[in-house]
């Protein structure tokens, strides 16, 4: 048997009050917390968006990295070996 949590206060739920879509995940929400929920999943996703942008952003250092490190000396390496023929 699948336990639904309020994602709120974590309280094992038996009936659900409300659902709301956080990214591509449903959040759950108890009695309590329920009046708060539409300001939590405005919250979470600006956590969220915040993330995919430092996420980006590390994947573009690595890139520039991987393409200083690995690429260009292949590259420099080929186009010598070009030039001198």
């Amino acid at each position: 048997m699948i336990k639904v949590s309020c994602d709120i206060c974590y309280r094992d739920l038996q009936t659900i009050k409300k659902t709301l879509q956080v990214g591509n995940q449903q959040a759950h929400f108890c009695e309590r917390c329920e009046s708060q929920a539409e300001d939590y999943v405005a919250g979470v996703a600006v956590v969220l968006a915040e993330s995919m942008t430092n996420l980006n952003h590390e994947i573009q250092r690595y890139r520039n990295k991987f393409i200083r490190e690995k690429l260009r000396p292949v590259m420099v390496k080929n186009e010598s070996r070009t030039g001198t023929e």
